[in-house]
């Protein structure tokens, strides 16, 4: 999914970004630096942006912009 993810925001193809992640993951491990995941998840580039920019999720696969909250 964080390939898909990914590519999708940078505009470039899961077969191109997945070296590139993997890479990421192993200097990361190579150096001793966990990033603790997030709570949350999203699907789309177009999700991510949402909530950047709103500090909201959207429901998934909702058209509208009508946020619900990141938190129970």
């Amino acid at each position: 999914m964080l390939a898909e993810v990914a590519g999708e925001m940078l505009g470039l193809c899961q077969r191109t970004i997945g070296p590139s992640i993997k890479e990421v993951r192993r200097l990361l491990q190579d150096n001793g630096i966990s990033i603790t995941p997030t709570t949350l998840c999203f699907s789309s580039g177009q999700e991510i942006e949402d909530f950047v920019r709103t500090g909201h999720r959207s429901p998934p696969g909702s058209s509208s912009h009508t946020a619900w909250p990141t938190r129970p």
